[in-house]
């Protein structure tokens, strides 16, 4: 039996780690440059049932929603501590001011969180995507750093091929699904149940998908990337 984690690269949907407290949600992101300038606006929609002050922060990924693009800072109106919610909030990215002699397209990326900022001192350290079909999906942030990778020549039963120890540094976070991909959540993606009628499975919501292809996850992947209109979306390596 096979399951499926999916890592979510790039955010539409945002939740902090408070349980006593509603989590903000960011909709609607969209961004266009303004005519005849270097100025793209940043549009989107903030809501907090709790009425709290939001931190919002943004960034810029390539067009293929992977890498984050250093050079993007010039940020102004809707971002940073204070921002309440409401819909039609909007950022300005000074394009001309980070990337004058560059010409590509580019995708934004709005989180929004509860405290100082996410990310720091426990909050904005989970996210929920809300998926196809109303399904919600929770990510945990894996932070930049740097592991030991392999076992010890010393350890019991070591194979060869664990070995040798070396350092690896990632050198940017990510969020990763907190969970396998539920029955529930392949079932509103991909209407289908692969699972029924096959042996040793427990049928049930909040179990894992079973029975699905590397193919299936990359249709699931694909679903997920066309219903939030970019590449958001892509199995872990």
């Amino acid at each position: 039996m096979r399951t499926l984690a999916i890592m979510l690269m790039m955010l539409v949907f945002y939740t902090g780690l408070a349980l006593a407290n509603e989590p903000p949600q960011v909709i609607n992101v969209r961004a266009v440059q303004r005519t005849d300038t270097t100025l793209v606006d940043i549009t989107y929609d903030l809501a907090d049932a709790d009425g709290d002050t939001l931190f919002v922060s943004v960034a810029i990924l390539d067009s293929a929603g992977v890498d984050t693009v250093r050079q993007a800072v010039t940020f102004s109106g809707d971002v940073g501590a204070g921002v309440r919610s409401g819909v039609g909030k909007n950022i300005v990215w000074n394009v001309g001011s980070d990337l004058p002699d560059t010409f590509r397209k580019y995708v934004a990326v709005v989180t929004a969180g509860d405290g100082p900022f996410p990310g720091g001192g426990g909050l904005g350290e989970m996210i929920r995507a809300t998926l196809l079909g109303g399904a919600t999906m929770d990510f945990v942030y894996i932070a930049p750093g740097t592991f030991t990778m392999g076992s010890p020549d010393s350890e019991e039963g070591r194979s060869s091929d664990e070995g040798p120890q070396h350092q690896v540094t990632i050198s940017q976070g990510f969020y990763l699904g907190k969970y396998e991909v539920t029955q529930a959540q392949w079932q509103a993606v991909m209407g289908t149940t692969p699972w029924l009628g096959q042996n040793n499975v427990q049928a049930n919501p909040d179990n894992p998908t079973v029975y699905v292809s590397w193919n299936d996850a990359q249709q699931f992947v694909h679903k997920l990337n066309v219903t939030a209109g970019d590449s958001l979306y892509r199995l872990p390596t």
